[in-house]
């Protein structure tokens, strides 16, 4: 579980609303561990994500918005430690995508989103991780009444450049599987529906599952996401 904090402003920057985002560096999930997911981990600091520009532009039937965000190695990262809550290395993301009307009352929507993920070298370590591409989106029935979506979402992610350094554990990677440009796709429902609103206060509850398939040098499986949201609507 991530904390994440949105902000949408009314300012304008050539011409799109300008937004950022926060996840501050406090977290349950232990990286690079293979049983990180179903071990009872305390929660400790990890490494703190920022989007310092987020620009969002609406037009009658799209909407578009552009971006940048970095990876700061706040959480501790030790060499050979496994306790680690962080990656030791500085990571950059642009980011872009857009959101499709089809019909003039928007119930009907498809949209994507692209994440291309640059970083630097590990911390004490002749090791940079190679570049990720992420692209994520899904189509969708939008019922007003009920304050709901109901669609089908999917999810890309592979490296478009390799591993790179002398540190890197090539027969320990290749015996997990995990050397090369690895990659995996899912594919599942996706619901969005509203669980509150009280004045400009308001609350929206997000489930994704996801069947993975055409994996390389990757696990490959089910995740699920879950997230809850509480916004607030400026006069």
């Amino acid at each position: 579980m991530i904390p994440t904090v949105y902000g949408v402003t009314k300012k304008k920057i050539f011409g799109g609303n300008y937004g950022f985002t926060i996840a501050p560096p406090f977290t349950a999930f232990v990286p690079e561990r293979a049983d990180a997911q179903t071990s009872n981990t305390d929660w400790g600091i990890s490494d703190l994500y920022v989007a310092p520009l987020n620009l969002g532009w609406t037009k009658n039937r799209a909407d578009f918005v552009v971006g940048y965000a970095f990876n700061a190695p706040t959480g501790k990262y030790e060499v050979g430690a496994s306790d680690n809550t962080g990656l030791g290395m500085w990571s950059h993301e642009i980011q872009g995508g857009t959101t499709v009307y089809l019909d003039k009352a928007k119930k009907y929507t498809v949209a994507t989103s692209a994440f291309l993920e640059l970083h630097t070298k590990k911390k004490d370590q002749d090791i940079r991780v190679g570049d990720i591409l992420t692209l994520e989106g899904g189509a969708a029935y939008n019922i007003e009444k009920l304050g709901a979506a109901f669609g089908v979402g999917y999810a890309y992610q592979g490296k478009v450049t390799n591993d790179s350094g002398s540190d890197i554990p090539v027969v320990a990677m290749k015996a997990t599987n995990l050397y090369g440009k690895n990659r995996v796709f899912g594919i599942g429902p996706d619901l969005t529906t509203g669980v509150f609103e009280h004045g400009r206060t308001f609350g929206l509850l997000n489930f994704r599952y996801f069947w993975e398939s055409g994996a390389r040098s990757s696990f490959e499986g089910g995740t699920m996401f879950a997230s809850f949201t509480v916004g607030w609507l400026s006069k």
